[in-house]
């Protein structure tokens, strides 16, 4: 059976070029728009039919919107799944199965959530995960970059967990494989467009089961700088908001400690993107596999992590990124249960947030 949880999502805009100002989400863009009041009307305006996504070959269909406006928040049920190849329906109680063509689409249920506070910087979006599946690319592909290009502004779904979740993951565990990903790139005889092949070079052994504190530890350490860093972000947006309206409106004020505070704070968040481009990690990863990649291209380093020689979990690590952390839940849960989790943790995420 499919592993079912969550995945976080911080929601934060600004605008193009300027990644520290934030916007708060009631006023977003150019006009000032709310975006809570963006994303209800184009999860609605998808209305009932079918979409297709050509580049994913699979379609969706938006089957509930549920808008909260005194909470802020949305949620969503949206049945997604592939399409555009034959194909079955199995039925695992009864053993039947029943065919499908190319021209019908197999979908299947996934829920999610956004938690958009008024006059916040960030929001947080709450998306379930199935297996691999979960709606984090639908909507922001079909729904969140369409409406920050039409305010022209930058709209980010960033992933999100604290180095204590990592900790309390990793606790007891060790690395069991290392892994490589690699795309190679061959040429047509005729010159067309090149034919990629992905390979997967791994690693397992003493090798890598004496490195697990390191790597674990830079992994806590990469969630540690990105929390700190969305924190001095914050602080920086509001008091960079204040300066601004102190300019135009002479009741605003702007102190001496305000401005020195800003510039502390510009020091930091200098200090925090220099060290989520340390390569420490990624340099240990490279290390362990060895120089085994000639021509190929690097595309992500995976971590498999259990006990006993015996891989429990496995997480993708990018270059300078935070891997997903994963919120497991013990099966499906009723959308009632599931809705309670959220809103308890959405909770706590946004007040570590707060300015």
């Amino acid at each position: 059976m499919a592993t079912h949880g969550y995945l976080i999502f911080l929601v934060r805009a600004n605008a193009p070029h300027r990644p520290r100002e934030l916007q708060r989400l009631n006023s977003v863009g150019e006009d000032g728009d709310d975006l809570y009041k963006l994303i209800k009307q184009g999860l609605e305006a998808f209305g009932k039919d079918y979409h297709s996504d050509d580049r994913s070959a699979e379609g969706y269909k938006v089957r509930t919107v549920k808008a909260r406006k005194a909470e802020r928040t949305i949620w969503v049920r949206i049945n997604k799944g592939p399409a555009g190849s034959k194909g079955e329906v199995h039925d695992l109680d009864t053993g039947k199965t029943i065919e499908t063509t190319e021209r019908q689409a197999l979908l299947s249920g996934l829920r999610a959530c956004f938690y958009l506070p008024e006059d916040s910087f960030y929001g947080v979006l709450m998306v379930e995960k199935a297996g691999r599946r979960n709606l984090r690319d639908v909507l922001y592909s079909h729904l969140v970059k369409p409406i920050a290009l039409g305010m022209d502004c930058v709209i980010k779904l960033e992933s999100f967990a604290e180095s204590s979740d990592w900790r309390r993951e990793l606790n007891g565990k060790e690395a069991v494989r290392v892994s490589e990903i690699l795309s190679v790139k061959s040429t047509a005889d005729d010159g067309s467009t090149p034919d990629e092949t992905v390979v997967e070079i791994g690693v397992k052994g003493h090798l890598v089961s004496r490195a697990s504190n390191s790597v674990f530890g830079l992994i806590e350490r990469r969630a540690e700088k990105r929390v700190e860093k969305a924190q001095a972000t914050s602080k920086y947006a509001s008091l960079s908001e204040r300066e601004r309206r102190s300019k135009i409106d002479k009741t605003v004020s702007f102190s001496v400690q305000d401005e020195a505070e800003i510039e502390a704070l510009s020091d930091e968040l200098s200090s925090l993107s220099k060290a989520e481009k340390d390569q420490a990690l990624t340099d240990l990863l490279s290390g362990i596999i060895g120089d085994q990649r000639d021509d190929a291209e690097h595309k992500s380093w995976h971590v498999a992590v259990g006990e006993d020689g015996r891989a429990e979990r496995t997480f993708a690590v990018d270059r300078e990124a935070v891997p997903q952390f994963v919120y497991e839940t013990q099966g499906v849960l009723s959308d009632a249960q599931l809705k309670t989790a959220w809103d308890a943790h959405a909770d706590k995420v946004l007040h570590l947030l707060e300015p």
